[in-house]
């Protein structure tokens, strides 16, 4: 056996544990991983271009932003982060899922504006999934309750920035 089948062998048994199933164990490290790219993002140049398009579009125009090519890297940006996270979930489930639905709840709920908004949204929607698996056909009239009474209550969500 040469050394690169042996280093990815090991590599393979750190990453999924001996059986495959310990495929979760990547998840906070990516989160972190994540978290920490977009929060020195945030506080680059292109963050603060961001912010000011977000607060006052035509103000951040005026002081010479270019509101297209900042709002073309933030989409793109987004893009990257979702289809990597898919990546992982779809090798999780071993098959892709429609999760859409369960994405926009978990960022409707969590707020917007912030990176501690969306994450909290995952915590309580996953929350919500597993306390209601009993009622599995309602899960989704129940994402929708909950949608529209935090757009009542709380249309910023629950930790999202107080304009957003």
């Amino acid at each position: 056996m040469s050394f690169f089948q042996k280093l990815g062998n090991a590599l393979s048994r750190f990453m999924y544990g001996r059986n495959g199933s310990d495929q979760l164990g990547w998840a906070p490290l990516v989160l972190l991983l994540v978290v920490f790219i977009l929060n020195r993002l945030l506080n680059s140049r292109i963050g603060r271009a961001w912010i000011s398009i977000r607060e006052d579009q035509d103000a951040a125009r005026s002081l010479g932003v270019k509101v297209s090519h900042y709002r073309c890297i933030n989409f793109m940006t987004g893009a990257i982060i979702c289809g990597t996270m898919g990546v992982f979930l779809g090798h999780y489930y071993m098959f892709t899922l429609d999760e859409g639905f369960s994405v926009l709840s978990m960022c409707v709920v969590g707020g917007s504006g912030t990176l501690l908004g969306p994450i909290v949204g995952a915590f309580v929607i996953n929350g919500i999934t597993e306390g209601f698996r009993f009622a599995s056909e309602w899960r989704m009239v129940m994402y929708a309750l909950l949608i529209i009474v935090m757009m009542w209550v709380r249309p910023q969500g629950l930790f999202g920035a107080k304009d957003s």
